[in-house]
């Protein structure tokens, strides 16, 4: 996991600086009987800095709009259907409806109460997230809304030991193929991001037997583990010309096809 000494370092003294038991800001020095906040509200926010790309770390459900460079790239209706999931998927009870683009209505509505974010953890449940095309249509912001919920899950009573990543699919084979030492945390982190993952067409059977030698027991070790993954799919996963056990092996292909996943589609009719 990444290292998040220099920014959390950074933010105790910001926090410790505002805090009425710590008086300065050396947290070291707080008086609180109940144990100092800042602490916890510094490594929190410096996983959160740390994980999540910039600057969607910033953005909430509440910023969803559809907007990606100042342009629309969804319709109203796709925008409504991806939050509908996010919604089921992130917190209980809570509708479209609910959704008032105003601040009275994020208090009212406290969706941290609400969070069922510990239940999507305990039962590994996968989110995918996908559009069929590179173009920007927001599957990186609404990949991250759901890393931020995880991560803000630290700061509850026995969260302290959680892990979380977030890495692209080429970066991932790379690591595997080298065998390199993180693969162990990736394969283990309570919550992982696996972002801009394609449909390669061009590749030869040769090529595919070897993609999905390196990352076939990748994925089945973290569904063995019971492991939530959020994926990034640039391509229709509805497509039923999909091979996706040549393509990506059958650990993937389990979880794509699993009536448990949820699935969140980017993408009008029209734009395929």
């Amino acid at each position: 996991m990444k290292d998040i000494t220099k920014i959390k370092e950074k933010l105790e003294r910001y926090y410790a600086s505002k805090c009425k038991f710590c008086g300065c800001d050396n947290i070291a020095k707080c008086y609180n009987p109940d144990g100092c906040e800042c602490k916890v509200a510094a490594e929190t926010k410096a996983y959160l800095y740390s994980i999540v790309p910039y600057p969607y770390y910033r953005y909430t459900i509440w910023d969803f709009n559809g907007f990606t460079n100042n342009k629309m790239a969804l319709s109203p209706k796709v925008i409504n259907e991806a939050k509908a999931v996010l919604l089921k998927y992130c917190w209980a009870g809570v509708k479209i409806e609910d959704l008032q683009e105003n601040i009275s209505s994020k208090k009212s509505l406290n969706l941290d109460k609400k969070s069922i974010m510990d239940e999507r953890r305990d039962r590994g449940t996968n989110l995918l997230i996908y559009s069929p095309n590179e173009f920007q249509t927001g599957k990186t912001f609404v990949a991250s809304i759901v890393m931020r919920e995880a991560i803000k899950r630290r700061a509850r009573y026995g969260h302290s030991a959680e892990t979380y990543d977030w890495i692209s699919f080429v970066r991932l084979k790379h690591l595997i193929k080298k065998e390199s030492d993180e693969i162990p945390h990736l394969e283990s982190c309570d919550w992982l991001v696996v972002d801009d993952i394609p449909y390669d067409k061009g590749m030869t059977v040769g090529s595919e037997a070897f993609l999905t030698s390196l990352i076939d027991p990748f994925f089945a070790e973290r569904l063995e583990e019971g492991l939530p993954t959020i994926f990034v799919f640039k391509f229709d996963i509805d497509d039923p010309g999909n091979r996706w056990e040549d393509k990506f092996g059958m650990s993937i292909s389990s979880i794509v096809k699993s009536r448990y996943s949820y699935k969140i589609k980017l993408f009008d009719k029209n734009d395929r």
